[in-house]
């Protein structure tokens, strides 16, 4: 009888240790999955300013080239 004690509390000691495993893979998935969507929010706003912005050249009186950036 003894044996088959100790193996119960074995397995209860396993299942104790795969739970805490399993719990700290749970928080870490979701810690990722917070931050895979702000830099997906932020990759967002950067391309829809990349949209907005625009670019010319001109070349003033002593012949420089210049490139000017502004709102469309």
């Amino acid at each position: 009888m003894k044996l088959k004690q100790n193996n119960i509390k074995d397995v209860d000691e396993d299942l104790t240790i795969l739970f805490k495993v399993v719990d700290k893979l749970e928080k870490r998935i979701a810690t990722l999955e917070k931050v895979l969507e702000s830099h997906a929010k932020c990759i967002g706003r950067l391309a829809h300013e990349k949209e907005n912005v625009k670019t010319w050249e001109t070349t003033n009186t002593s012949g420089d080239k210049t490139i000017w950036v502004g709102r469309k």
